[in-house]
């Protein structure tokens, strides 16, 4: 069993005159690109084009742009709206893992989201008429999908659509796409923690990615490829409530009400097509459901483990297999 687990912030990767990195800020993360190649000015554009396609999706996707297209869609209320092929997507992908996680994962909570977040920086819970107004218009029951049609229709006003569960999965990916299309598969690809490899760099079997535990000490090296690694947990973003609680960033999509554990969740996702945004998903899942859960909700399409760590205890592996396509 993996010893219990989180992604540090960086990778570990082995230096080289054919390694090339670039940095950029990306949906308000720190995010980076390593790419081996023979031609360094070539890899070099094929990583501003990564950056550019994640920009484009986060100007899609943003909850704290006004001008995003997902804001645009809420304030045209019972009116249907042709989305572009980026938010369609996410709404796509999102609805996936919603009706997966049985309503645990849900993108059309924002304006819950959104008020947690604002008691976070104030340090001080919302009250209860702030949570009931915000509960009125939060969940995808306020919601028509077309996906065929890519058209959308929000049927409650005040209901925001909040993608950060998954927005960072999505950017990861379109990336590595972008990449793979201009003929880089040597790719490391890291949005704010959340990391998604292609193939190995030379001689290597694999990259080297630092974990550490719910207390930040690094622990363990992963040696993988062809992966996505995802980690969530409450020791950056959490409320403390007067009876000493600690209620986590993370929002129960079924009872709106905030999370109060477990300290950490890493997801491994293996050589699937869109595996950072299903380790994405995952995580944010894996710390609301029961183990039990979710591994009854195996489903077609997954190949993962989950490692859940609760404190000091030993952590709760859980392997989700399926030989079946999506």
């Amino acid at each position: 069993m993996l010893a219990c687990l989180a992604l540090v912030a960086g990778c570990v990767t082995p230096p080289g005159p054919n390694r090339c990195v670039d940095r950029r800020v990306v949906m308000g993360c720190d995010a980076a690109i390593v790419v081996y190649a023979e031609d360094r000015e070539r890899a070099m554009s094929a990583t501003r084009e990564a950056f550019e396609c994640m920009a484009v999706i986060e100007d899609a996707l943003s909850d704290y742009r006004p001008g995003s297209e997902a804001m645009q869609v809420v304030r045209e209320v019972g009116v249907w709206q042709d989305v572009g092929p980026d938010l369609r997507h996410a709404l796509v992908e999102s609805d996936r893992w919603r009706r997966w996680s049985r309503g645990a994962f849900d993108p059309a909570i924002g304006a819950t989201t959104r008020l947690w977040r604002e008691s976070r920086r104030a340090d001080e819970p919302p009250s209860r008429a702030m949570r009931s107004a915000a509960a009125k218009v939060s969940g995808w029951s306020f919601v028509e999908f077309d996906p065929h049609g890519a058209r959308v229709r929000v049927v409650r006003e005040g209901l925001r659509f909040d993608f950060g569960g998954i927005g960072k999965g999505i950017a990861a990916d379109a990336a590595l796409r972008r990449l793979r299309s201009a003929g880089f598969d040597r790719v490391l690809v890291d949005v704010g923690g959340d990391i998604l490899i292609g193939a190995p760099p030379p001689g290597r079997p694999g990259w080297s990615i630092g974990v550490e535990d719910p207390a930040g000490r690094t622990v363990e090296t992963l040696v993988l490829s062809h992966a996505a690694v995802a980690t969530s947990g409450d020791r950056h973003q959490h409320l403390t409530t007067t009876d000493g609680r600690r209620l986590s960033h993370i929002i129960d999509g079924r009872t709106l009400d905030p999370i109060s554990g477990p300290a950490r969740v890493t997801v491994i996702v293996r050589a699937t097509e869109d595996a950072a945004t299903a380790a994405d998903a995952l995580a944010s899942i894996a710390s609301i459901l029961d183990p039990e859960d979710l591994r009854a909700n195996t489903g077609p399409g997954l190949d993962a483990t989950i490692l859940i760590q609760d404190g000091d205890e030993s952590p709760v592996e859980i392997v989700l297999e399926s030989a079946s396509g999506r």
